[in-house]
């Protein structure tokens, strides 16, 4: 009898992606469509829940010929983004993305007794990555909203309840708003205190536990078996993490897309207001979360903002990229301090704006666009540096995954500019593949993570800094740490 596989289904903020795997770890069939990101106003960042549904059903029909063999669907997630919806499940209101900013005028205003008591019980420092910040800026800014929510759905939580009737997430997911990190249960009396009824969200299953099956209607739209089980997998980020191997202490991963998201395993509860303590998939309990605004989505913006004559973003982007690569080595280049999005770790500064320095009339566009690239392997070295302070030891290697992980100078730049030994992954969807081995533990498959891991192990290429411009780059870095505190208080009102 063959082994099983599984159909993972990742909603991610560019697209949604549907992917059979195998026990192995093997990629079967892939299908993915686009999704659009709005932001109407400053500070926000939507996007229609039905786009999250249309695009999955669209992905999974599209796979659903190579699903002989599936044994199960599950659902990784874009972390933090939410959607009030009505009792039918329709929404109210555009979904709020994990970068939306609008809440942060009513999370200044909270306590700080209160603010320090949420980040101890749900290991999430509040802020506008805390998925309550929706709910609370409907409360306020959109009554109308918060009175007629049935309930507050994460994205994975609002796929399951389309493909099996039930507003379900799982611990890595729910940690992010009010669910005791310690007992995997929501805590009523902070929501109490925060003003947010836990009845309003979604019920949080163990990861790798069956959570339903897919149901009738559904499975015939879909061209998928009706009954096939629906297994709760977990968020993006630890997906991600596992799905690169990251199982120990000192190795760290990072992924990058919109976002970039730095994240390393620790073995006891850790309360430190420069990261989130993030429950864990699978046997893999705890994890430290660095997060690092917006890398993808800053360069995107740059790109649509270069007036040249290209077709699209695709195409201006990739004239961009080869302008980078190539620039004259050692060529002077400005300073970004990448605050498009307010700062994360190790800040949290939901008021920090993006700023370039040393910027003059030589300076081209392929230097503000390296500036762009460079500054995220900057922030990487700034998290996990803070990461080992709190570990106790160093990171023994740190492993790439996500988008522009497929570019060798991209992954090169990366390792130059933080100072450390990089691996990139052989797999860009490091989400999917963490989710399936998830599955393959619950299904028995595997006996753990750790096993999983080893069974459906990548292939990683290192790029090590160059050391002819490590002393360079050792100093652009300790400049660009310093720019945060040269400009705080100086934002534009």
């Amino acid at each position: 009898m063959n082994a099983p596989s599984v159909l993972v289904v990742d909603v991610g903020t560019s697209s949604v992606r549907a992917t059979v795997v195998d026990a192995s770890g093997a990629f079967l069939a892939h299908a993915a469509r686009p999704l659009a990101l709005c932001s109407p106003v400053p500070g926000a960042a939507e996007q229609d829940a039905e786009d999250w549904w249309s695009a999955t059903a669209g992905a999974l029909a599209e796979v659903a010929p190579y699903s002989a063999g599936v044994s199960a669907l599950t659902v990784t997630n874009q972390q933090i983004s939410t959607v009030a919806v009505d009792r039918s499940g329709a929404p109210l209101a555009p979904a709020m993305l994990w970068m939306d900013q609008r809440a942060n005028e009513i999370l200044d205003a909270m306590p700080a007794p209160v603010r320090h008591k949420v980040c101890a019980i749900t290991g999430s420092p509040v802020s506008s990555s805390w998925s309550i910040a929706r709910p609370l800026w409907w409360r306020d800014r959109e009554p109308r909203v918060f009175a007629n929510a049935d309930a507050f759905l994460t994205a994975d939580a609002f796929v399951y309840s389309r493909l099996a009737g039930r507003r379900v997430t799982d611990p890595s997911n729910a940690c992010f708003s009010l669910m005791n990190i310690h007992t995997d249960s929501y805590d009523r009396g902070l929501g109490v205190e925060v003003g947010v009824d836990v009845s309003l969200l979604p019920e949080v299953a163990p990861s790798g536990s069956a959570i339903g099956a897919l149901g009738p209607r559904v499975a015939q739209r879909l061209g998928l078996p009706a009954g096939l089980p629906i297994v709760a997998s977990g968020s993006d980020q630890p997906c991600a993490a596992l799905g690169m191997g990251v199982v120990r202490a000192d190795q760290v991963a990072v992924t990058t897309g919109t976002g970039t998201f730095v994240v390393r395993p620790v073995a006891t509860p850790v309360t430190d207001f420069r990261f989130v303590l993030n429950r864990g998939v699978g046997d893999l309990r705890y994890v430290l979360m660095g997060m690092h605004y917006v890398s993808g989505a800053a360069w995107n913006w740059f790109v649509d903002h270069v007036d040249v004559a290209c077709s699209g973003r695709g195409e201006l982007s990739q004239q961009l990229l080869q302008e980078v690569w190539e620039r004259e080595s050692g060529r002077r280049a400005p300073l970004l301090a990448p605050y498009f999005s307010g700062a994360r770790s190790p800040h949290f500064d939901d008021g920090a704006q993006a700023t370039w320095t040393g910027l003059t009339l030589c300076t081209s566009r392929a230097d503000m666009a390296y500036s762009v690239l460079e500054s995220n392997g900057f922030g990487v070295r700034q998290i996990v540096d803070a990461m080992d302070d709190v570990c106790g030891e160093p990171a023994s290697v740190v492993r790439l995954a996500g988008g522009p992980a497929v570019s060798p100078q991209w992954c090169q730049l990366q390792a130059d500019a933080s100072g450390l030994r990089s691996e990139r992954a052989s797999s860009a969807e490091a989400s999917t593949l963490g989710a399936a081995m998830v599955v393959l533990v619950g299904l028995g498959v595997h006996a753990s993570a750790a096993e999983a891991s080893i069974a459906c192990a990548a292939s990683f290429e290192s790029f090590v800094p160059n050391p002819q411009t490590e002393t360079a780059f050792a100093a652009r870095r300790m400049a660009y740490e310093d720019l945060y505190e040269r400009m705080k208080g100086a934002h534009v009102v």
